[in-house]
């Protein structure tokens, strides 16, 4: 090994300092990093989907604005009740096939929210929205499953769902829709599904009911607006 420059030591440290508190930063950790093992370790141990602002929500719940990610994760229980985001965008986020654990309340009490995007979602758990009075719209992608106890409940703006699945997507409660648009007596909602599955959601338990009450409609996604951009404006690409 040729050993032929010379080398500032205490430059060198504090080099490899600043380098090791911008990993320690980013990685969200206190640890001692040794050089280069520890280095190496640390950086592939950092999510390279998730943003910023989507940990800082998980952690405190603050963040304003469009609480938007690519990331591909299970939205957990409690996730994010009471928060100040006033939209969603969450195209590869998913929520579990388990009723105990598809997203508990994980944006209930959001009053600030208005539109709602999940790419993935499976069962759509208890109270998932519930009293969100400002939620006006919501996306949900083509492995939506199953709706369960009280998902919308409360959300007194609620006029827009979208389901991209290609089959039905049970609903196990009419109380899903309780002091929604969509509720008996209300101003009521559309309901958007492809084209080919319109008539299974007429015919559906609890659905039936839903769209058998005259201010309710349900219309095909083909040639809407939801055709080639999702409920809050973003293009589908």
């Amino acid at each position: 090994m040729a050993l032929d420059k010379l080398v500032d030591s205490s430059q060198l440290d504090a080099d490899l300092t600043s380098v090791a508190n911008a990993i320690r930063t980013k990685g969200g950790t206190s640890a001692q990093l040794a050089f280069p093992s520890g280095f190496v370790s640390a950086v592939q141990a950092i999510s390279t989907g998730e943003t910023d602002y989507v940990k800082m929500a998980y952690t405190t719940r603050t963040y304003t604005g469009r609480l938007a990610s690519d990331y591909a994760f299970q939205i957990p229980n409690l996730f994010f009740p009471y928060g100040k985001m006033n939209a969603i965008f969450l195209p590869n986020a998913t929520t579990a096939s388990a009723y105990s654990t598809a997203g508990v309340q994980a944006f209930g009490w959001c009053t600030n929210l208005k539109t709602a995007v999940i790419g993935k979602p499976y069962y759509l758990g208890q109270e998932v929205f519930r009293n969100d009075t400002a939620l006006t719209a919501v996306d949900l992608g083509s492995t939506a499953t199953r709706f369960v106890n009280a998902v919308f409940s409360g959300c007194k703006k609620l006029d827009v769902l979208v389901i991209r699945r290609n089959g039905v997507c049970a609903l196990l409660y009419t109380n899903a829709f309780d002091n929604t648009p969509f509720a008996s007596g209300k101003a009521g909602g559309t309901l958007y599904v492809p084209q080919a599955q319109i008539a299974a959601y007429q015919a559906a338990t609890n659905w039936s009911t839903i769209l058998g009450y005259s201010t309710n409609s349900i219309q095909a996604i083909e040639g809407s607006p939801y055709e080639s951009a999702y409920v809050d404006g973003t293009p589908i690409t």
